[in-house]
């Protein structure tokens, strides 16, 4: 397939609502490796997101019901894994019961403008529906606050 070749491009803070019934391609369809090492043949929903700082942590959901996973890809290819999540381990209180997944990428070893893809299924093969969503907040090093502090005024 090549739907992992054009996938859906994620912005910072993005929600996109997922309706499996309406894929076509499942992971190993496109020739991607199932992270989990399972053989869940789902449909699966593809995504890229590129990463706005040269250290941060991305917190990625596939919540709102359904028993989801989340494969984290650096490219389109075998071999490729990056990250495997089929319970919510971010623990996040919106991704509670029925296998929600959900989960934290620390990119300290990846490039920043680099894109990575990740794709949404559904850990039994349903067609499921669900909502993913993606958040990247920055790490700050220990020493760039001093080095860029807030200049006040005087009276302020």
């Amino acid at each position: 397939g090549d739907t992992c070749a054009d996938p859906y491009v994620i912005s910072n803070g993005e929600t996109v609502p997922v309706d499996l019934s309406q894929q076509i391609f499942s992971v190993t369809d496109e020739g991607l490796t199932d992270c989990g090492g399972g053989g869940s043949e789902s449909k699966a929903f593809f995504f890229q997101y590129t990463p706005l700082f040269a250290s941060s942590e991305i917190i990625i959901t596939a919540c709102s019901g359904a028993d989801s996973d989340i494969h984290v890809y650096s490219g389109c290819g075998p071999d490729t894994c990056i990250a495997y999540a089929d319970y919510n381990y971010a623990q996040l209180p919106q991704c509670d019961g029925n296998y929600q997944a959900s989960l934290i990428l620390d990119l300290d070893g990846m490039q920043q403008g680099v894109p990575f893809i990740f794709v949404a299924d559904h850990y039994s093969g349903s067609e499921a529906s669900f909502s993913v969503y993606i958040e990247e907040n920055e790490n700050f090093v220990p020493g760039d606050t001093c080095a860029d502090p807030y200049v006040i005024s005087n009276g302020e």
